[in-house]
Protein backbone atom coordinates (compact mmCIF):
# COMPACT_ATOMS: atom_id res chain seq x y z
CA UNK A 1 0.00 0.00 0.00
CA UNK A 2 1.18 3.52 -0.79
CA UNK A 3 0.43 6.21 1.74
CA UNK A 4 -0.09 9.78 0.61
CA UNK A 5 1.62 12.26 2.93
CA UNK A 6 0.91 15.97 2.70
CA UNK A 7 3.95 18.26 2.99
CA UNK A 8 2.65 19.62 6.30
CA UNK A 9 2.65 16.04 7.67
CA UNK A 10 6.14 15.01 6.55
CA UNK A 11 7.50 15.38 10.10
CA UNK A 12 5.00 12.83 11.40
CA UNK A 13 5.89 10.45 8.56
CA UNK A 14 9.61 10.85 9.30
CA UNK A 15 9.05 10.02 12.97
CA UNK A 16 6.86 7.04 12.05
CA UNK A 17 9.35 5.40 9.67
CA UNK A 18 12.71 6.32 11.19
CA UNK A 19 12.90 2.97 13.01
CA UNK A 20 13.01 1.31 9.55
CA UNK A 21 16.11 3.25 8.51
CA UNK A 22 17.14 6.79 7.69
CA UNK A 23 14.29 8.23 5.57
CA UNK A 24 14.79 9.44 2.01
CA UNK A 25 12.74 12.04 0.20
CA UNK A 26 12.91 11.39 -3.54
CA UNK A 27 12.21 14.60 -5.45
CA UNK A 28 11.05 13.60 -8.94
CA UNK A 29 10.60 17.13 -10.30
CA UNK A 30 12.42 18.36 -13.39
CA UNK A 31 15.59 20.49 -13.12
CA UNK A 32 13.66 23.60 -14.22
CA UNK A 33 11.24 23.09 -11.31
CA UNK A 34 14.11 22.61 -8.88
CA UNK A 35 15.56 25.97 -9.95
CA UNK A 36 12.29 27.64 -8.88
CA UNK A 37 11.86 25.87 -5.54
CA UNK A 38 14.13 23.52 -3.62
CA UNK A 39 13.53 21.36 -0.58
CA UNK A 40 15.79 21.70 2.44
CA UNK A 41 17.04 18.36 3.69
CA UNK A 42 16.53 18.57 7.45
CA UNK A 43 16.06 15.24 9.23
CA UNK A 44 16.15 13.15 6.07
CA UNK A 45 18.29 12.50 3.01
CA UNK A 46 17.18 14.19 -0.20
CA UNK A 47 17.67 12.54 -3.59
CA UNK A 48 16.74 14.43 -6.76
CA UNK A 49 15.94 12.19 -9.74
CA UNK A 50 13.51 13.43 -12.41
CA UNK A 51 10.62 11.03 -12.99
CA UNK A 52 11.69 10.31 -16.55
CA UNK A 53 15.01 8.81 -15.49
CA UNK A 54 14.09 7.00 -12.27
CA UNK A 55 14.32 3.58 -13.94
CA UNK A 56 17.86 4.13 -15.19
CA UNK A 57 19.01 5.72 -11.91
CA UNK A 58 17.30 3.21 -9.62
CA UNK A 59 20.72 2.08 -8.37
CA UNK A 60 21.03 5.44 -6.55
CA UNK A 61 18.26 4.45 -4.13
CA UNK A 62 18.71 2.13 -1.18
CA UNK A 63 15.69 -0.18 -1.29
CA UNK A 64 16.04 -0.92 2.44
CA UNK A 65 15.26 2.66 3.47
CA UNK A 66 11.82 4.28 3.69
CA UNK A 67 11.17 6.60 0.73
CA UNK A 68 8.73 9.48 0.29
CA UNK A 69 8.33 10.73 -3.27
CA UNK A 70 7.81 14.42 -3.97
CA UNK A 71 6.66 16.41 -6.99
CA UNK A 72 4.74 19.62 -7.60
CA UNK A 73 1.12 18.39 -7.58
CA UNK A 74 1.42 14.77 -6.42
CA UNK A 75 0.67 12.94 -9.67
CA UNK A 76 4.25 12.12 -10.68
CA UNK A 77 5.24 11.24 -7.11
CA UNK A 78 2.38 8.73 -6.86
CA UNK A 79 3.38 7.20 -10.21
CA UNK A 80 6.99 6.85 -9.07
CA UNK A 81 5.89 5.46 -5.69
CA UNK A 82 3.78 2.85 -7.50
CA UNK A 83 6.75 1.98 -9.72
CA UNK A 84 9.08 1.64 -6.72
CA UNK A 85 6.64 -0.54 -4.81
Amino acid sequence: MIDQVRPRDIGVWLDTVRHLGEPVVLDVREPSELRRARVQSIGFDLVEIPMGVVAERLHELDHTRPVACLCHHGVRSMQVAAYLS
